[in-house]
């Protein structure tokens, strides 16, 4: 059975209702007591999430921390890259300072290349994941649960 708590209530309260529920159907229908105990069956309150995540927990957390991982190595190179990219520069814009650019200018313009290669970049990760994603669905997804509804989510990424 699937129900909805009430706004405010806990598993907690709601499991003490269920049993409370089960005692006084116990009372009312003590044909069926026996019946109930010996087969062992008894009611318990798990939040859906849980009672669907309960066998791949494990695997969806490995896939977060890959994940994570993965958007951690790219930081790390994107910093590096842009890092280097300033040093091999630094003569360049020394250059065009002394020459008479302002320093608003050369961060206009720093800025504006910034954000030129971040979206770029991002279009070409959309595009990757797009397709890895168009790959997996070919895969065996019958292990995880709603892996029919695994999708990129263009109102997530800002696109629409």
């Amino acid at each position: 059975m699937i129900a909805r708590l009430k706004t405010g209530a806990s598993v907690d309260q709601a499991q003490s209702e269920i049993d409370g529920l089960n005692a006084r159907n116990d009372e009312r229908l003590p044909q069926f007591r026996n019946l109930i105990r010996d087969g062992g069956y008894r009611t318990v309150v798990v939040p859906l999430q849980e009672d669907v995540v309960r066998d791949v927990r494990a695997t969806l957390y490995l896939l977060w921390a890959g994940a994570l991982f993965v958007l951690l190595i790219g930081g790390v190179n994107l910093a590096n890259l842009f890092l280097m990219r300033s040093a091999a520069r630094w003569r360049e814009l020394a250059t065009r300072h002394a020459i008479g650019a302002s320093v608003a200018r050369v961060g206009r313009q720093l800025l504006t290349e910034t954000t030129l290669l971040a979206v770029c970049g991002g279009a070409m990760g959309m595009a990757a994941g797009w397709w890895v994603l168009r790959l997996v669905t070919g895969l065996d997804r019958d292990g995880l649960p709603r892996s029919h509804e695994i999708r990129l989510d263009w109102q997530a990424t800002g696109v629409c």
